[in-house]
């Protein structure tokens, strides 16, 4: 969580728009979550929001090849906070450095109430960056990403309803950590009985990109690898959002998004069966699979079944000088695939067993992760290697 500064009432020459474009240095970063400076009126009895505004003093962006940056907003104007005054004083504050802890503060409780709810286990990065940009709260004045808000103004409640919809009996809600290999598309069906906004975002961690030195204003992407998400139903397809780099006075539109490490879509009034499709343009970097995160909310049956429980795989014994046996009580294995921490594919072998074996003798000691698939999903499992 970075700050995304307090330049918006600057004024240069050579911007990619006039009043824009005053994101520096790490604030332009693709795998962060960059922070404006919002002020929000709420009404004293209900605690609603009665007024949705950006702070004129907040930077503005985009980045030059056109992402959505900042990221979300958080209020941080008139901000009663700790001063350096005196050990024990405090003080009103206003700026992009109120909003910026503010927001990662709370982004800490989601971490929290996700690990209560999944034994201990936190959210990535990119899933934690997925979720709160998929629920932020868009201002009026611009529908969609812009380059003021971004995605809007965090809403920590919204992000927590999604994570318990998403563990319900009945889940009602997505959140999930997938791997996507070269050349894969990955699927996945929703059913909505009672109209409502269907909406699904990604995110990944991508690969550093190559600096533009010098180069003013340069619309060359910083993505390297370049997922695509998709809602279709029958000859529908629906695209994310995205900037119109040629027009930053324009709202955004949806189209093919090249640059954004994050890609929502949102469908008003769906009804019916949707496909969720992801899948990528290009190569991967060694043709080492992309980790991504997807959040969906806003359907009403999951007619996917994509994991199957952790708790049907044994791998024993574990730790293990070389030799891992790996079971499934429930259905047959049809691949094994090792991974080693930096991503790389080490081993990757066809199954068609309740049992099998790798064999890691040859390789470094240390930790390892098993991607176990079968005919229901998949599941991925930490191996130590004495």
């Amino acid at each position: 969580v970075t700050s995304a500064g307090n330049s918006g009432t600057d004024n240069y020459s050579n911007g990619l728009y006039p009043g824009l474009d005053k994101l520096t240095g790490e604030k332009n970063a693709k795998n962060n979550l960059v922070i404006a400076n919002a002020n929000p009126t709420v009404h004293p009895i209900t605690g609603n929001i009665t007024s949705l505004i950006i702070n004129s003093s907040s930077s503005q962006g985009p980045t030059d090849d056109g992402r959505i940056k900042p990221d979300i907003a958080a209020d941080g104007t008139n901000v009663n906070s700790t001063s350096n005054v005196t050990t024990t004083s405090y003080d009103t504050a206003t700026g992009t450095s109120m909003a910026s802890p503010s927001a990662a503060g709370s982004i800490l409780l989601l971490q929290q109430h996700f690990s209560n709810v999944h034994n201990a286990t936190f959210m990535k990065a990119a899933t934690l960056k997925a979720l709160v940009c998929h629920t932020a709260l868009d201002d009026t004045n611009l529908v969609g990403p812009d380059p003021y808000f971004g995605w809007g103004l965090l809403d920590v409640r919204e992000s927590a309803i999604v994570i318990n919809k998403s563990i319900a009996p009945t889940p009602t809600a997505l959140v999930k950590e997938l791997t996507l290999s070269s050349g894969q598309t990955q699927i996945f069906t929703v059913s909505v009985s009672n109209p409502q906004k269907l909406v699904a975002t990604i995110s990944w961690t991508d690969r550093p990109g190559s600096a533009q030195n010098n180069a003013l204003n340069s619309a060359t992407p910083a993505l390297k690898h370049n997922l695509d998400l998709r809602i279709k139903k029958g000859t529908e397809v629906n695209l994310p959002w995205k900037l119109q780099l040629s027009d930053l006075s324009a709202p955004a539109i949806k189209g093919d998004n090249n640059v954004d490490t994050v890609e929502k879509i949102e469908v008003d009034n769906a009804s019916g069966t949707y496909t969720i499709e992801i899948s990528h343009k290009g190569n991967f970097f060694l043709g080492i699979p992309q980790n991504y995160s997807l959040i969906v909310s806003g359907f009403d049956q999951n007619l996917s079944n994509t994991d199957f429980s952790p708790n049907f795989v044994s791998v024993y014994p574990n730790p293990s000088t070389g030799i891992f046996t790996i079971t499934n009580s429930e259905e047959l294995i049809n691949e094994l695939t090792i991974y080693d921490l930096q991503g790389r594919m080490i081993i990757n072998k066809s199954v068609n067993n309740l049992e099998s074996t790798v064999d890691l003798s040859s390789y470094n000691s240390g930790v390892y992760i098993l991607e176990v698939v079968s005919q229901y999903g998949k599941s991925k499992h930490k191996l130590i290697k004495n």
